[in-house]
């Protein structure tokens, strides 16, 4: 399609501000989306993560040999690192790859991560959902509320229904910025995947 006939309102995937790369964006063959790895972030966190989750058990290693083993303290310190870990550990797995892809070909729906794997058919998918978040970033700061837009697909797997992320957009403090990256995006998904038009949601 021409610039000088394109509409609006259709999906640009250059202007997608997003962690992930939109690797290739043709509904009705293939649509990819791939998350790269950041290994910056994935090695700083990493070793919090292990750190959290073997802080309790490390304690009262060191202290077994005491006349009191303190196992209270490890108890207590093991529940703080678990809790610290696995908060760190989400941030973690956001920074690993994952791609997602749209394939027309074999009309299946893929995802391929490090912690994920799924492969659901077309006649699978129910439909796409658009969702609106609120306050994404911390409140008092200088910056103000943030606001990002997150797309799913709702599926039925063997596990029973699920929704599934797609694509994310990068967090802005105007609200309607990801709204005019996401939706175009939402609605041309659907459209390709003879879907009802997304579903909306704010959060």
């Amino acid at each position: 399609m021409s610039s000088e006939n394109k509409s609006p309102h259709s999906f640009d995937p250059a202007g997608f501000s997003s962690i992930y790369a939109v690797q290739e964006w043709s509904p009705g063959d293939q649509v990819r989306f791939v998350r790269p790895l950041r290994i910056g972030r994935v090695a700083f966190t990493a070793p919090i993560v292990i750190a959290g989750y073997l802080s309790g058990p490390v304690w009262f290693a060191v202290h077994r040999g005491s006349v009191d083993p303190q196992l209270l303290e490890a108890v207590v310190i093991g529940f703080i690192g678990v809790a610290i870990g696995t908060f760190v550990a989400v941030e973690t797995a956001l920074s690993t790859p994952r791609a997602v892809i749209f394939d027309w070909t074999t009309r299946t729906f893929r995802v391929a991560g490090w912690y994920e794997r799924l492969a659901v058919a077309f006649e699978d998918l129910t439909a796409v959902r658009l969702t609106y978040l609120k306050n994404f970033g911390v409140r008092g700061s200088r910056q103000g509320d943030l606001h990002n837009c997150e797309v799913y697909v709702d599926a039925k797997t063997s596990k029973g229904p699920k929704s599934v992320l797609v694509v994310e957009t990068e967090a802005f403090s105007d609200p309607e910025t990801p709204r005019r990256m996401a939706l175009p995006l939402a609605t041309a998904l659907a459209a390709g995947l003879r879907l009802p038009p997304p579903l909306i949601q704010s959060r």
